[in-house]
Protein backbone atom coordinates (compact mmCIF):
# COMPACT_ATOMS: atom_id res chain seq x y z
CA UNK A 1 0.00 0.00 0.00
CA UNK A 2 1.09 3.43 -1.04
CA UNK A 3 -0.88 5.01 1.93
CA UNK A 4 1.09 7.67 3.54
CA UNK A 5 1.99 7.82 7.60
CA UNK A 6 4.11 10.31 8.26
CA UNK A 7 5.91 12.75 6.34
CA UNK A 8 9.23 15.32 6.75
CA UNK A 9 10.77 17.78 5.15
CA UNK A 10 14.13 16.78 3.33
CA UNK A 11 17.43 17.48 4.84
CA UNK A 12 20.68 17.13 3.30
CA UNK A 13 21.03 13.46 4.54
CA UNK A 14 17.41 12.51 4.09
CA UNK A 15 16.19 13.14 0.32
CA UNK A 16 17.83 16.33 -0.20
CA UNK A 17 16.74 19.64 -1.75
CA UNK A 18 14.18 21.75 -0.35
CA UNK A 19 10.33 20.90 -0.84
CA UNK A 20 11.03 16.98 -1.50
CA UNK A 21 9.96 15.30 1.78
CA UNK A 22 11.12 12.25 3.71
CA UNK A 23 8.16 9.56 3.83
CA UNK A 24 7.06 6.80 5.66
CA UNK A 25 4.07 4.45 4.24
CA UNK A 26 1.44 3.15 6.40
CA UNK A 27 3.24 -0.51 5.43
CA UNK A 28 6.40 0.92 7.23
CA UNK A 29 8.15 1.28 4.12
CA UNK A 30 10.41 4.80 3.62
CA UNK A 31 10.12 6.73 0.35
CA UNK A 32 11.99 10.04 -0.66
CA UNK A 33 8.93 12.41 -2.55
CA UNK A 34 10.99 14.29 -5.23
CA UNK A 35 8.66 17.27 -5.87
CA UNK A 36 9.91 19.53 -8.43
CA UNK A 37 6.72 21.89 -9.25
CA UNK A 38 6.47 22.29 -12.96
CA UNK A 39 9.82 20.51 -13.87
CA UNK A 40 8.02 17.17 -15.08
CA UNK A 41 11.13 16.15 -17.00
CA UNK A 42 12.92 15.97 -13.77
CA UNK A 43 9.97 13.87 -12.04
CA UNK A 44 9.93 11.80 -15.42
CA UNK A 45 13.95 11.31 -15.69
CA UNK A 46 13.91 10.17 -12.74
CA UNK A 47 11.08 7.18 -13.77
CA UNK A 48 12.32 6.66 -17.43
CA UNK A 49 15.96 5.94 -15.78
CA UNK A 50 14.87 3.27 -13.43
CA UNK A 51 12.68 1.48 -16.07
CA UNK A 52 15.61 1.72 -17.79
CA UNK A 53 17.50 0.38 -15.41
CA UNK A 54 15.06 -2.36 -14.76
CA UNK A 55 15.45 -3.26 -18.73
CA UNK A 56 18.92 -3.98 -18.50
CA UNK A 57 18.37 -6.23 -15.33
CA UNK A 58 20.07 -3.87 -12.89
CA UNK A 59 19.47 -4.13 -9.30
CA UNK A 60 21.11 -1.11 -8.05
CA UNK A 61 19.17 2.10 -9.19
CA UNK A 62 16.26 2.86 -6.58
CA UNK A 63 12.38 1.83 -7.25
CA UNK A 64 10.46 5.22 -8.80
CA UNK A 65 6.81 5.37 -8.66
CA UNK A 66 5.25 8.36 -9.64
CA UNK A 67 2.07 10.48 -7.48
CA UNK A 68 0.56 13.53 -7.86
CA UNK A 69 -0.06 16.28 -4.68
CA UNK A 70 -3.55 15.44 -5.14
CA UNK A 71 -3.93 12.00 -4.85
CA UNK A 72 -6.01 10.05 -2.06
CA UNK A 73 -2.68 8.59 -0.38
CA UNK A 74 -2.02 12.29 0.75
CA UNK A 75 -5.87 13.06 2.31
CA UNK A 76 -4.47 12.40 5.82
CA UNK A 77 -1.45 14.90 5.37
CA UNK A 78 -1.12 17.91 6.10
CA UNK A 79 0.96 19.11 2.83
CA UNK A 80 1.00 22.91 3.48
CA UNK A 81 4.35 22.32 5.60
CA UNK A 82 5.64 21.12 2.66
CA UNK A 83 5.05 24.41 0.29
CA UNK A 84 3.51 21.76 -2.63
CA UNK A 85 1.12 23.01 -5.27
CA UNK A 86 -1.83 21.28 -5.82
CA UNK A 87 -1.93 18.72 -9.18
CA UNK A 88 1.51 18.22 -9.19
CA UNK A 89 3.91 14.94 -10.39
CA UNK A 90 5.96 13.72 -7.47
CA UNK A 91 8.08 10.93 -7.94
CA UNK A 92 8.11 8.16 -4.82
CA UNK A 93 11.54 7.17 -4.51
CA UNK A 94 12.73 3.96 -2.49
CA UNK A 95 15.31 5.07 0.18
CA UNK A 96 18.18 2.85 0.45
CA UNK A 97 18.92 2.64 4.09
CA UNK A 98 23.14 2.06 5.26
CA UNK A 99 24.58 4.52 3.48
CA UNK A 100 24.82 7.68 5.56
CA UNK A 101 28.16 7.20 6.93
CA UNK A 102 31.29 8.54 5.75
CA UNK A 103 32.04 4.26 4.80
CA UNK A 104 29.88 4.42 2.18
CA UNK A 105 31.22 7.16 0.22
CA UNK A 106 32.74 6.18 -3.07
CA UNK A 107 35.66 7.08 -5.17
CA UNK A 108 36.53 5.58 -8.43
CA UNK A 109 38.88 2.99 -8.15
CA UNK A 110 42.40 3.30 -8.98
CA UNK A 111 42.65 1.06 -11.59
CA UNK A 112 40.53 3.01 -13.53
CA UNK A 113 41.58 6.76 -12.94
CA UNK A 114 44.89 5.27 -14.73
CA UNK A 115 43.16 4.30 -17.32
CA UNK A 116 41.32 7.17 -17.58
CA UNK A 117 44.59 9.04 -17.11
CA UNK A 118 46.23 6.49 -20.06
CA UNK A 119 42.96 6.26 -22.64
CA UNK A 120 43.84 2.53 -22.22
CA UNK A 121 40.72 0.40 -21.06
CA UNK A 122 40.76 -2.24 -18.56
CA UNK A 123 40.93 -5.82 -19.98
CA UNK A 124 39.49 -9.12 -18.65
CA UNK A 125 43.39 -10.30 -19.65
CA UNK A 126 44.72 -8.04 -16.61
CA UNK A 127 42.30 -9.28 -14.08
CA UNK A 128 44.75 -12.33 -13.80
CA UNK A 129 45.32 -11.96 -10.25
CA UNK A 130 42.67 -9.57 -8.86
CA UNK A 131 40.72 -11.06 -6.34
CA UNK A 132 36.86 -11.75 -6.92
CA UNK A 133 35.74 -8.71 -5.28
CA UNK A 134 38.18 -6.57 -7.11
CA UNK A 135 36.37 -7.81 -10.50
CA UNK A 136 32.70 -7.82 -8.99
CA UNK A 137 33.32 -3.93 -8.32
CA UNK A 138 34.79 -3.42 -11.55
CA UNK A 139 31.90 -4.87 -12.77
CA UNK A 140 29.50 -2.33 -11.09
CA UNK A 141 31.42 0.51 -12.67
CA UNK A 142 31.38 -0.64 -15.62
CA UNK A 143 27.30 -0.87 -15.16
CA UNK A 144 27.69 2.14 -14.20
CA UNK A 145 29.25 3.57 -16.91
CA UNK A 146 27.14 1.87 -19.11
CA UNK A 147 23.73 3.17 -17.85
CA UNK A 148 24.77 6.43 -17.39
CA UNK A 149 26.22 6.81 -20.71
CA UNK A 150 22.64 5.56 -21.87
CA UNK A 151 20.64 8.25 -19.82
CA UNK A 152 23.39 10.76 -20.49
CA UNK A 153 23.11 11.37 -16.83
CA UNK A 154 25.10 14.75 -15.89
CA UNK A 155 25.09 14.70 -12.14
CA UNK A 156 27.43 12.00 -11.08
CA UNK A 157 30.82 10.66 -12.45
CA UNK A 158 30.62 13.02 -15.42
CA UNK A 159 29.75 16.38 -12.83
CA UNK A 160 32.70 15.26 -11.93
CA UNK A 161 34.79 15.18 -14.61
CA UNK A 162 32.97 18.63 -15.82
CA UNK A 163 34.09 20.61 -12.67
CA UNK A 164 37.84 19.48 -13.59
CA UNK A 165 37.77 20.71 -16.89
CA UNK A 166 35.65 23.82 -15.60
CA UNK A 167 38.26 24.61 -12.83
CA UNK A 168 41.35 23.05 -14.71
CA UNK A 169 41.63 20.75 -11.55
CA UNK A 170 42.43 16.90 -12.82
CA UNK A 171 42.25 15.96 -8.95
CA UNK A 172 38.36 16.52 -8.61
CA UNK A 173 37.88 13.21 -10.41
CA UNK A 174 39.61 11.48 -7.34
CA UNK A 175 37.64 12.64 -4.83
CA UNK A 176 33.85 11.57 -3.31
CA UNK A 177 31.49 10.86 -6.25
CA UNK A 178 28.36 12.62 -6.39
CA UNK A 179 24.91 10.62 -5.93
CA UNK A 180 26.61 7.24 -5.87
CA UNK A 181 26.88 5.20 -2.56
CA UNK A 182 28.19 2.22 -1.21
CA UNK A 183 25.23 -0.16 1.06
CA UNK A 184 28.24 -0.71 4.23
CA UNK A 185 26.26 -4.08 4.81
CA UNK A 186 26.58 -5.13 1.61
CA UNK A 187 29.08 -2.94 -0.88
CA UNK A 188 26.41 -2.66 -3.63
CA UNK A 189 26.74 0.98 -5.17
CA UNK A 190 23.63 2.47 -5.39
CA UNK A 191 23.13 4.69 -8.39
CA UNK A 192 20.92 7.42 -6.52
CA UNK A 193 19.39 10.78 -7.48
CA UNK A 194 19.05 9.86 -11.65
CA UNK A 195 16.55 12.87 -12.26
CA UNK A 196 18.53 14.09 -15.07
CA UNK A 197 18.46 11.08 -16.88
CA UNK A 198 17.19 10.91 -20.33
CA UNK A 199 15.35 14.62 -20.74
CA UNK A 200 17.30 16.82 -19.03
CA UNK A 201 20.37 15.53 -19.62
CA UNK A 202 19.61 14.78 -23.76
CA UNK A 203 18.51 18.44 -23.51
CA UNK A 204 22.02 19.85 -22.46
CA UNK A 205 23.88 17.42 -24.48
CA UNK A 206 22.06 17.49 -27.98
CA UNK A 207 20.12 21.27 -27.75
CA UNK A 208 22.62 23.70 -29.17
CA UNK A 209 21.46 26.13 -27.52
CA UNK A 210 22.75 24.16 -23.88
CA UNK A 211 25.91 24.16 -24.47
CA UNK A 212 26.55 20.98 -23.31
CA UNK A 213 28.02 19.03 -25.91
CA UNK A 214 31.49 18.48 -24.17
CA UNK A 215 29.10 16.07 -21.77
CA UNK A 216 29.80 13.99 -24.63
CA UNK A 217 33.16 13.56 -24.29
CA UNK A 218 32.97 12.62 -20.78
CA UNK A 219 30.73 9.85 -20.80
CA UNK A 220 32.97 8.29 -24.24
CA UNK A 221 36.26 8.69 -22.30
CA UNK A 222 34.47 7.27 -18.91
CA UNK A 223 33.01 4.41 -20.97
CA UNK A 224 35.91 3.77 -22.87
CA UNK A 225 37.90 2.80 -19.52
CA UNK A 226 36.24 -0.33 -18.95
CA UNK A 227 36.00 -3.53 -21.38
CA UNK A 228 34.63 -5.82 -18.27
CA UNK A 229 31.01 -5.75 -18.42
CA UNK A 230 28.20 -8.25 -16.79
CA UNK A 231 27.39 -10.79 -19.82
CA UNK A 232 23.75 -10.37 -18.57
CA UNK A 233 23.85 -6.33 -18.92
CA UNK A 234 25.08 -6.38 -22.41
CA UNK A 235 22.97 -9.06 -23.50
CA UNK A 236 19.74 -7.23 -22.30
CA UNK A 237 21.26 -4.07 -24.30
CA UNK A 238 21.41 -6.53 -27.26
CA UNK A 239 17.76 -7.41 -27.30
CA UNK A 240 17.20 -3.93 -26.70
CA UNK A 241 18.94 -2.99 -30.07
CA UNK A 242 17.06 -5.38 -31.60
CA UNK A 243 13.56 -3.84 -31.12
CA UNK A 244 13.34 -1.66 -34.22
CA UNK A 245 12.24 1.41 -31.60
CA UNK A 246 14.07 0.73 -28.09
CA UNK A 247 12.49 4.14 -26.89
CA UNK A 248 9.14 2.69 -27.47
CA UNK A 249 10.37 -0.72 -25.76
CA UNK A 250 11.20 1.54 -22.39
CA UNK A 251 7.91 3.83 -22.70
CA UNK A 252 5.90 0.82 -23.10
CA UNK A 253 7.72 -0.94 -20.26
CA UNK A 254 7.48 1.99 -17.73
CA UNK A 255 3.71 3.07 -18.60
CA UNK A 256 2.65 -0.57 -18.18
CA UNK A 257 3.65 -0.62 -14.59
CA UNK A 258 3.11 2.84 -13.70
CA UNK A 259 -0.77 4.40 -14.24
CA UNK A 260 0.43 7.94 -13.36
CA UNK A 261 3.38 7.70 -16.22
CA UNK A 262 0.62 6.00 -18.72
CA UNK A 263 -1.22 9.53 -18.38
CA UNK A 264 1.43 12.14 -18.24
CA UNK A 265 4.11 10.31 -20.57
CA UNK A 266 1.80 10.49 -23.86
CA UNK A 267 1.40 14.08 -23.51
CA UNK A 268 4.92 14.84 -22.96
CA UNK A 269 7.66 16.23 -25.71
CA UNK A 270 10.13 12.85 -26.04
CA UNK A 271 11.43 13.72 -29.58
CA UNK A 272 15.29 14.07 -28.23
CA UNK A 273 14.85 10.55 -26.70
CA UNK A 274 13.47 9.62 -30.17
CA UNK A 275 16.01 10.88 -31.72
CA UNK A 276 19.24 9.77 -29.76
CA UNK A 277 18.67 6.89 -27.73
CA UNK A 278 18.87 4.14 -30.21
CA UNK A 279 22.19 5.71 -31.41
CA UNK A 280 23.70 5.80 -27.52
CA UNK A 281 22.45 2.39 -27.33
CA UNK A 282 24.41 1.10 -30.66
CA UNK A 283 27.41 3.28 -29.45
CA UNK A 284 27.76 1.57 -26.35
CA UNK A 285 27.48 -2.17 -28.29
CA UNK A 286 29.49 -0.88 -30.70
CA UNK A 287 31.90 -0.18 -27.49
CA UNK A 288 31.06 -3.63 -25.78
CA UNK A 289 31.78 -5.42 -29.70
CA UNK A 290 35.48 -3.36 -29.66
CA UNK A 291 36.29 -4.88 -26.03
CA UNK A 292 35.86 -8.58 -27.44
CA UNK A 293 37.69 -7.58 -30.48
Amino acid sequence: SLEVHSVEPASWNKCGRPKNAYIVLRDKRVVCARYRDSDVRFILGEALSFYLSRLLGLDNVPAVVLSTTSAGQWSTQNLKTLDWSKDKLVALIQWIPNMDSFSSYVKIPERILKAYESGKPILGVHLKNATLQEITELQQWGTLFLFDYLTGNYDRVASMQDAAYEEKKPSIITEKIRNLFKSTKTNKLWLIDNESGLLDAYDLIYNEESGGARFLTFHKQMLQTMCVFQKSTVTAIQRLLQEENPHVSLFNYGMAHDPVLKKVLPNYNVKLIRRWFHQRLAEVYKWINQCAS
